[in-house]
């Protein structure tokens, strides 16, 4: 299908903020459909707006989505790529000022809700919670990932990295070039913090685990049906309890946006994020480069 098509193909949830514009699928509540409004393809002011993230079937699949993870062993529907959500409240319509809600039941006695916020820019918070109405009580990890079907075309100048990359605790800033990584084919960092994702010259897309979260995070690639699937996540190492009778949440964050510094070094700033600056590649000598920028 082209993208104009798998979009419609689903119920959606619409995102409309002064930066952005797209919407959340309600098959697998994940933010599949994105677009920048303030930058365009080219410099003719009537050129289409970049589009950042596209659905699973449309052409170069780009996405990203949080869930859960059952302990090893347990015997716990979760909800999956294919689960379709319902949206509870009144609003239907993601805004900077209006969250939006999503719910799914898995019949078992856990009711399973995701609640999407937006800032002005380019920052989802995405807070996850679980009723649970059994008898007993019930673990489960939490997860992030970014998705991307499809090996985009890159510049490949040494000193601009795209590709798959990150900032993960002691393993400090890890880069991979796409052909890199289907040599490696899974390259896995445990026990550690930060966060991950894709890169590309001005536009980058990223999840991130609380600064004090302890994660499991990984990069992979595989070939899918003729085409290469690359994918960068994470499943926190320290489960979620949810007591019998009673409610747990879990918050985590998603940046899809462009790579402005002021905007990043204010997440930064703001939420603690370990080096999310290094979302820009300001090159080996970064403690060079970075500060003639503010000239």
């Amino acid at each position: 299908a082209d993208r104009a098509a798998a979009i419609a193909a689903t119920s959606r949830v619409i995102i409309d903020t002064e930066d952005l514009h797209g919407s959340i699928n309600l098959a697998g509540a994940r933010i599949d459909d994105l677009e920048l409004k303030q930058y365009r393809e080219t410099v003719d002011p009537d050129s289409p707006i970049i589009t950042l993230l596209s659905p699973a079937g449309a052409p170069n699949a780009y996405f990203a989505e949080q869930g859960w993870v059952p302990a090893t062993g347990a015997a716990v529907a979760v909800p999956g790529s294919d689960s379709v959500w319902t949206i509870e409240g009144g609003n239907d319509t993601l805004t900077a000022d209006t969250p939006v809600t999503l719910r799914w039941d898995n019949g078992e006695g856990l009711v399973f809700r995701r609640t999407f916020a937006v800032d002005e820019h380019y920052l989802f918070t995405v807070t996850q919670s679980v009723e649970n109405t059994g008898a007993g009580d019930v673990a489960l990890f939490p997860y992030a990932r970014v998705a991307r079907h499809g090996t985009p075309q890159v510049a490949n100048f040494f000193i601009q990295h795209e590709g798959p990359h990150g900032v993960l605790g002691s393993n400090n800033l890890i880069s991979k070039k796409y052909g890199d990584l289907q040599n490696d084919q899974q390259v896995r960092f445990d026990n550690t913090t930060g966060w991950l994702g894709f890169s590309d010259k001005y536009w980058a897309t990223a999840v991130l685990a609380k600064p004090d979260a302890n994660i499991n995070a990984l990069f992979s690639w595989r070939n899918t049906s003729g085409y290469d699937d690359y994918q960068t996540s994470f499943v926190e190492t320290t489960p979620v309890i949810v007591p019998a009778g009673g409610t747990a949440t879990h918050e985590s964050y998603l940046f899809a946006g462009a790579k402005e510094e002021a905007v990043i070094s204010a997440y930064q700033n703001q939420y603690g994020f370990d080096r999310l600056e290094l979302l820009i590649d300001w090159g080996w000598l970064h403690f060079i480069t970075k500060p003639m920028y503010y000239l």
